[in-house]
C-alpha cells in the first residue's frame, strides 16, 4: 500500500469517543451554563401525557420506576407544592400505584397486571414517601405482607435476595430490600410491628433460627430512651429478614479493583458500587468497607484506609476528560453515572476527589435547550431516566435552586427526614 492512500475511517463509536475527548457537544464552564428547570417540568409532564408513542408502549413493564424518576426529579426542581402537582395529580399518582399492587406475590409491580417485584416495589413505597402519604395509603395489613414477601426473597443460606419467585439474583435486590424494609419501619413507625408474630414467616425448611428471631423482638422495657429512629428502624429490618448475612453476600461481591458486582466475581461496576455502598449504609454496616482479617497481625489502620481508598480511587477514575462519568474503564461518559458514582462517593465522603465543575458542566451541556429534558450525552434525545439522574447529580452537588438529595435514598431530605431518617451523609 502507498504512503497517499488514506487509512479507513474509525468505527462510530469510536469516532464518538474521540470527540467527546477533544470537547464535542459544546464547551462551556458550569458557571456560564444554565439549568433550564421550568421547560425540564414541562419535558417530564409531556412525558407523562404522551402515551401514543413506542416508546410508551416498550417501557410499560417499567412504568412505576418511570413514575418515581419523573416525580422525584420534579420535586427536585420545584420548591412549591403547587410545581411538585402539576405533572400528575396525587390522588391519580396513588390509585396508580396500588394498582399495580400484585396481590399474588404481595409485592407491587412495575404496572397493572405484571409480576410484583421487589424493585418496583421500592418505587411504590418511595412515591409513597415523597408524597407523604405512606400510613394513609399502605395499611399495617398490606405493609406486614410485603415485608413478609420481601422476607421470603431472601437467600437463608447465603443472605443474598432474588427480585421475584424467578430466583434471579443481584446486589440490586439487596439493595432495594433494605431500602423498602428501611423506608417502610420508619414511614410505618414501630408500633405497626409490635404485636406481630414474626415467626410465621418462617418456613419449616427455613434455617433462620426461631429463637434468634424470638430474641430480637422489640422489648419496650429494656429499649433505651434515646435510641435514635435508625436504630429502631433497623431493629425492626433485623425482625424480618438476616441483616448480618445480607450484608456478608454483598461483601462477597466486592472484587480486587476494590469495586463490586452483582454476584460474587461479577464485574465492578458503579451502579453495582452505588446498591452495595447504600446497603451497608443503611444497614449501618458500612465499616465493613474498612475490615481486615483479625488473624492477621500485619495489618493495621493505614492498610484498611488504603483498602477502602481503592473503592473511591475506582469511582473517582470514572470522570474522563469532557468532566462526565463512566460505568467502567474505557467506556463513554454517560449522565446517569453522575448518580451512581457520585452518591457513593458522597457516602464515602470523597465527592470532592473529582472535578464537580467539570461534571456539572457535562450535565448542563447534555440539556435539550429547547423542549427541555437531559440525555445521556450531549446532542442525543432526552429521557425521564437521565433527566432524573442528571438532575439528582446536580442536586448531589448543591446546584443552586435545586432541592437536596438523600445520596442513599435517593430522595429529596426533606422527604426522609420527614419519616424521621436523620443521617451525616447528607
Amino acid at each position: 500500500m502507498t504512503d497517499d492512500v488514506a487509512s479507513p475511517p474509525p468505527p462510530p463509536q469510536q469516532q464518538q469517543q474521540q470527540q467527546q475527548v477533544e470537547g464535542g457537544g459544546g464547551e462551556g464552564k458550569a458557571s456560564s451554563l444554565k439549568l433550564h428547570d421550568r421547560k425540564h417540568r414541562e419535558f417530564i409532564k409531556n412525558s407523562s401525557r404522551d402515551t401514543e408513542t413506542i416508546e410508551y408502549a416498550l417501557t410499560e413493564h417499567l412504568r412505576l420506576s418511570g413514575m418515581y424518576w419523573g416525580l422525584t426529579a420534579n420535586a427536585l426542581l420545584s420548591r412549591e407544592k403547587e410545581e411538585q402537582n402539576a405533572i400528575m395529580s396525587k390522588e391519580d399518582v396513588v390509585k396508580f400505584i396500588n394498582e399495580c399492587y400484585d396481590e399474588k406475590s404481595s409485592l407491587f409491580a412495575g404496572a397493572p397486571g405484571h409480576d410484583g417485584h421487589v424493585l418496583y416495589t421500592l418505587s411504590a413505597i418511595q412515591i409513597f414517601v415523597l408524597y407523604e402519604c405512606v400510613r394513609e395509603q399502605l395499611s399495617e395489613e398490606r405493609a406486614k405482607k410485603i415485608c413478609r414477601a420481601i422476607s421470603k426473597l431472601q437467600n437463608t443460606t447465603d443472605g443474598s435476595f432474588s427480585g421475584d419467585e424467578w430466583g434471579e439474583v443481584d446486589t440490586r435486590f439487596s439493595y432495594c430490600a433494605f431500602s423498602a424494609l428501611s423506608l417502610l419501619a420508619h414511614g410505618m413507625g414501630e408500633e405497626c410491628f409490635l404485636d406481630f408474630d414474626w415467626n410465621d414467616n418462617v418456613d419449616k425448611d427455613n434455617n433462620k433460627n426461631a429463637a434468634a428471631m424470638e430474641a430480637l423482638e422489640i422489648d419496650e422495657e429494656k429499649k433505651k430512651e434515646d435510641s435514635s429512629a435508625n436504630d429502631k428502624a433497623l431493629e425492626i429490618m433485623r425482625k424480618i429478614v438476616d441483616v448480618d448475612k445480607g450484608c456478608e453476600f454483598i461483601m462477597k461481591c466486592r472484587n480486587f479493583d476494590g469495586g463490586f458486582g452483582s454476584t460474587p466475581g461479577g464485574e465492578s461496576h458503579a451502579g453495582q458500587i452505588f446498591v452495595c455502598v447504600g446497603a451497608l449504609q443503611i444497614c449501618n454496616q458500612l465499616d465493613l468497607l474498612y475490615a481486615t482479617d483479625a488473624d492477621d497481625s500485619n495489618n493495621n489502620n493505614n492498610e484498611d484506609d488504603e483498602e477502602n481508598d481503592k473503592l473511591a480511587w475506582w469511582l473517582a477514575e470514572r470522570q474522563v476528560k469532557v468532566g462526565g462519568l463512566n460505568g467502567r474503564p474505557e467506556k463513554l461518559p454517560d449522565v446517569c453515572y453522575s448518580w451512581w458514582v457520585l452518591s457513593s462517593l458522597a457516602a464515602l465522603k470523597k465527592k470532592h476527589w473529582i472535578d464537580l465543575d467539570k461534571l456539572k458542566a457535562f450535565i448542563l451541556r447534555c440539556q435539550d435547550d429547547i423542549n427541555g429534558g437531559i440525555s445521556d450525552r450531549p446532542d442525543d434525545e432526552p429521557d425521564v431516566y437521565h433527566t432524573f439522574f442528571g438532575i439528582a447529580g446536580l442536586s448531589l452537588m448543591k446546584h443552586e435552586g435545586l432541592e437536596e438529595i438523600d445520596p442513599i435514598y435517593a430522595l429529596p431530605v426533606k422527604s426522609v427526614r420527614n419519616i424521621g431518617i436523620e443521617s451525616d451523609w447528607y
